[in-house]
C-alpha cells in the first residue's frame, strides 16, 4: 500500500503513450457508459466548476496522439479507467475529433455517488469522503468545501487528493456538482474518531491512478470457467520477525482468498513463469521503476492481472523491507498481504467500510463480506463447475437511426439500431440498388447506405446461427438540394513572427498574417492558453497585439467565414 504512510499500487503497464484506444464500454460502480465508435465527438454544457475555462473528460481515442501534442493543447492525462479510456483536465474548445478522439464525455453528477451510499432522500447529516481528481490543488478544494457549506474534519493520515467531511445531505449532494469532484463515498467510522490509518491509492499505471469511481476489470481469465489456478513463489521476507511466523502470515492470507472465491494457489513455479505471483520484501530500487522510500511510507505495490499488465509482472506483489513489520499489530502482515492479495487477484477498491478492500488499511482478522461478494463476481464460488450454456437468445432486430420515414438531401444516410440473437450478421440492401454488411451486432451501424434520388426503401435483416432471420424497412426520400453549402475551410498564414516558435522579453507581440476564402473571411481572433484572448484587426490582412505571460505561451490563431468553417495556426512565444 501507497499513501501518506502506505500505498498499495495495482501497477498497469500495458499500453504505450503513442498506442490508438479503440470504443471500448467504460465500467463505473455506478454504471457502464457504452461509447458508439465513429459517433461525433460529445458535447456537453460546461458544468461547474472552480477553474476557469478548463474541466475534465473522459477520451476515447480512435488514434491516440503523443504525450507532448496532447500537452500542447493545455490537456493533462489525469488517470484511465481500464483500458481503453484516458481521464483528462482540458482547456475549453479543445478540437478533440482533430486530434483523434472518436468519444468524449464527462462524468455526470449521479456517477461521482457511490452505490453504498444512501438513496439522496435517505441520507443524513453524516461524514463522508470525498475524492477529487488528482490534478486538483489545495486552493481549490478548500474552496469548493467551503462554498458548498460542509464541514471538513481533520485527519493526518487523509489521501491528498480526498477530504473527510461532514454536513447536511443538501450540502454534501452539492459537491457532486463540482467538476473537480470525482466521487463521493462512505466514510469509516475510524477515520471520523481520527484513530490512525493508512491510505491505499489503488491501482494506477503511466497515466495516473484509476480513481475510486472505476469498476476495476474482470481478473485473470477463465476461459474454461472452471477455478482460477495461479502458482507463488515468495523470495526474500522482512527481517525482526521469524521466517516461519512470516510464512505462516503469508500463507493464511493465500488460504483467506482461496476459501472465499473459486480460486486455488499452489507454491512452486518460476517467478517469471505466466498466472503466477511473485512476492517478496526489498528496499529502494528493487528492478522496477517503483524504487521503495523507506519508512513510513510506502509498504507495498501490487501489479494487477494480466490484462491489463503484462506477463510476468502480473500480479507480483513487492513489499517494503524497511517497514516496521509485526504480527497482529502494527503493520500487520496478514493484513497488508490480504490487501494486497486483492489487487492480484484483480479486486479495485471498495467502498463500504469495514472490507478489507476498503481504501484505508486496517488490521485485519479476516475477509468482511463484501470483499467475499467481490471475488465471487470474479471467479464464483469455491468448487463451482464449468458455467453452463446460457439459454439460447431470441432473434430480435430493431433500427434506432432513423426512427421512421425520413426526408433527406444527402446522397447517403447512416443507419444504426440493435440486434440479439446467437451469432447475429447484419445486412442491408436498397430497392434503388446496393446492399451490404452492418458493422457490430447488438449495437450495430452501416456509416453511410448510398441513396437514389426520390423514394428509397431500405431492408435490414438479421441471421442468426440457426438460419432465422428478421428484416426491418424504413423510406428514406432523397430530394433535390436547393443549393451547394459552403463547406470550404478559410486559408490562414501568419507572416509575422517568421517562425512558428520565437523568444521575447516584452509583455505584448504583434502578430500579422493573411487570411482568405471561398466567400470571404469574417473574423480572425487569437487565444493564449495560458488565459487571454482577443479579435485581431482585419481579416484578408489581419493584425493582434497578443498580450504574453512570462514562460511559454501558445498563441492560437483562428479564421472563421459566415458558414462557421474555421482554420486556425499556432504559435509558440516564450517570454523570458
Amino acid at each position: 500500500m501507497q499513501a501518506t504512510r502506505h500505498q498499495a499500487i495495482g501497477l498497469m503497464l500495458a499500453l504505450a503513450g503513442s498506442a490508438g484506444l479503440g470504443a471500448a464500454d467504460i465500467h463505473l460502480k455506478t454504471r457502464v457508459v457504452s461509447p458508439r465508435a465513429g459517433i461525433e465527438v460529445q458535447q456537453k454544457e460546461q458544468p461547474r466548476r472552480y477553474t476557469a475555462r478548463r474541466s475534465h473528460f473522459l477520451v476515447q481515442f480512435s488514434e491516440r496522439p503523443s504525450d507532448d501534442v496532447l500537452a500542447a493543447f493545455g490537456v493533462v492525462i489525469t488517470g484511465r479507467i481500464p483500458q481503453e479510456t484516458l481521464v483528462v483536465s482540458a482547456p475549453d474548445g479543445i478540437p478533440w475529433r482533430s486530434l483523434g478522439a472518436s468519444w468524449v464525455g464527462r462524468l455526470e453528477p449521479s456517477d461521482k455517488l457511490s452505490p453504498a451510499l444512501p438513496a439522496p432522500e435517505e441520507m443524513d447529516e453524516a461524514a463522508y469522503l470525498v475524492e477529487f481528481h488528482l490534478e486538483v490543488e489545495a486552493e481549490a478544494r478548500e474552496a469548493l468545501l467551503r462554498d458548498a457549506g460542509v464541514e471538513r474534519l481533520e485527519h493526518p493520515s487523509l489521501l491528498s487528493h480526498q477530504a473527510l467531511v461532514r454536513g447536511t445531505p443538501e450540502a454534501i449532494l452539492r459537491l457532486v456538482d463540482w467538476d473537480e469532484v470525482a466521487y463521493l463515498f462512505p466514510a469509516s467510522e475510524d477515520l471520523v474518531r481520527g484513530e490512525p490509518v493508512v491510505g491505499c491509492a489503488g491501482a494506477v499505471h503511466q497515466d495516473g491512478p484509476a480513481g475510486q469511481y472505476v469498476k476495476i476489470g474482470d481478473g485473470w481469465p477463465r476461459p474454461d470457467g472452471r477455478a482460477l489456478e495461479l502458482t507463488y513463489t515468495i523470495g526474500a521476507l522482512a527481517g525482526g520477525i521469524p521466517v516461519e511466523a512470516s510464512l505462516r502470515e503469508i500463507q493464511r492470507a493465500f488460504d483467506a482468498w482461496s476459501a472465499a472465491g473459486n480460486v486455488t494457489f499452489r507454491a512452486g513455479g518460476h517467478p517469471a513463469a505466466e498466472r503466477h505471483i511473485h512476492l517478496f520484501f526489498a528496499s529502494g530500487p528493487h528492478g522496477d521503476s517503483y524504487p521503495f522510500d523507506g519508512p513510513g511510507r510506502v509498504l507495498a505495490h501490487t501489479f494487477y492481472p494480466a490484462p491489463p499488465n503484462p506477463e510476468p509482472i502480473a500480479g507480483d506483489m513487492h513489499f517494503d523491507a524497511d517497514e516496521n513489520w509485526r504480527i497482529g499489530w502494527g503493520i500487520d502482515v496478514f493484513s497488508v498481504v490480504l490487501h494486497e492479495l486483492g489487487h492480484a487477484l484483480g479486486m479495485g477498491h471498495s467502498d463500504r467500510p469495514g472490507s478489507i478492500m476498503y481504501p484505508y488499511y486496517r488490521l485485519a482478522a479476516g475477509l468482511g463480506q463484501d470483499d467475499i461478494a467481490g471475488i465471487r463476481d470474479l471467479y464464483g464460488e469455491p468448487g463451482e463447475g464449468p458455467e453452463p450454456e446460457p439459454d439460447p437468445v431470441p432473434l430480435d432486430l430493431r433500427i434506432l437511426t432513423p426512427a421512421g420515414p425520413t426526408i433527406t438531401q444527402a446522397p447517403s444516410i447512416r443507419l444504426e439500431g440493435t440486434a440479439s440473437g446467437s451469432g447475429v450478421t447484419i445486412t442491408w440492401t436498397n430497392d434503388r440498388g446496393g446492399q451490404g454488411v452492418a458493422s457490430g451486432t447488438s449495437a450495430w451501424s452501416v456509416a453511410g447506405v448510398p441513396l437514389a434520388p426520390g423514394a428509397n426503401v431500405l431492408t435490414v435483416t438479421a441471421t442468426d446461427d440457426s438460419g432465422n432471420r428478421v428484416a426491418r424497412t424504413v423510406s428514406i426520400t432523397r430530394e433535390a438540394p436547393s443549393a451547394p453549402a459552403d463547406t470550404v475551410r478559410p486559408s490562414l498564414a501568419i507572416t509575422s513572427p517568421g517562425s512558428s516558435v520565437v523568444a521575447v522579453s516584452g509583455a505584448m507581440l504583434t502578430v500579422r498574417g493573411l487570411a482568405s476564402d471561398n466567400v470571404g473571411v469574417t473574423r480572425v481572433t487569437w487565444e493564449n492558453h495560458l488565459g487571454s484572448s482577443g479579435s485581431a484587426t482585419g481579416t484578408a490582412i489581419w493584425s493582434a497585439l497578443v498580450t504574453l505571460l512570462p514562460g511559454t505561451n501558445r498563441i492560437t490563431v483562428r479564421a472563421f467565414d459566415a458558414a462557421g468553417n474555421s482554420a486556425w495556426r499556432t504559435l509558440t512565444v516564450t517570454r523570458r
